[in-house]
């Protein structure tokens, strides 16, 4: 929890390390170290004022993460896709430019990709936001950490029958890792975003994606 104090990066280590070592000895490799940084409940303003402190911490976590688990590949995390929200979030832009040096060393890039429509989930302002961090950092394998169609208003079956167009432009893509949706379920709060909700056992998302065609 970053909302209520400082995470020293030896607090953070402290915390993670041994849910991340259970999963290391399974075979997990791919980790990403934080989550939205630019947020302030995720330590912006807390543990961090801005993208270069973050760097900073996120660099000296990685350090002693590897040291533990040295086949371990840390990414830099998706940031909160935005501009300045007072007492609440960080330019995305102006914070991951401050970033730019820990981002460059990290293992792999995560990003976020959120769009309203078709034609926003083609775009670079939407669903293939990851296309800027590839120019800017060519030879890093990115993944996409969380995308979606965050609209209330959107029917589940329209939903899914993007999710699977971009799966499928996704596939012709080099250097996307992995690509994540938000998100399956949730107890509360994200109505627009789950795939399935409250009791329900089916999901027209999860259908639409299961009777897919993989010619």
């Amino acid at each position: 929890d970053f909302s209520t104090q400082p995470i020293t990066p030896q607090l953070f280590v402290s915390l993670v390390k041994t849910d991340m070592g259970r999963l290391y000895r399974y075979g997990v490799r791919y980790f990403e170290v934080q989550h939205e940084p630019n947020l302030q409940m995720e330590g912006w303003r807390r543990t961090w004022p801005d993208g270069a402190a973050f760097g900073r911490w996120f660099l000296d976590v990685r350090r002693q993460l590897r040291e533990l688990y040295p086949e371990a590949r840390l990414g830099f995390p998706g940031l909160s896709l935005g501009g300045d929200l007072s007492g609440w979030r960080a330019d995305d832009g102006a914070f991951f430019d401050l970033a730019d040096e820990a981002a460059g060393e990290a293992d792999w890039l995560g990003v976020h990709c959120f769009w309203n429509d078709s034609f926003g989930m083609r775009s670079e302002d939407g669903g293939r936001r990851y296309q800027r961090i590839k120019r800017r950092f060519p030879a890093k394998l990115v993944f996409i950490t969380a995308f979606g169609n965050p609209v209330s208003g959107v029917e589940a079956r329209a939903k899914g029958e993007q999710y699977l167009s971009y799966f499928q432009m996704l596939r012709a893509e080099t250097g996307v890792g992995a690509a994540f949706a938000l998100a399956l379920s949730a107890e509360e709060g994200y109505d627009a975003w789950v795939w399935r909700s409250g009791r329900e056992t089916d999901s027209v998302i999860a259908k639409i994606l299961g009777s897919r065609s993989d010619n």
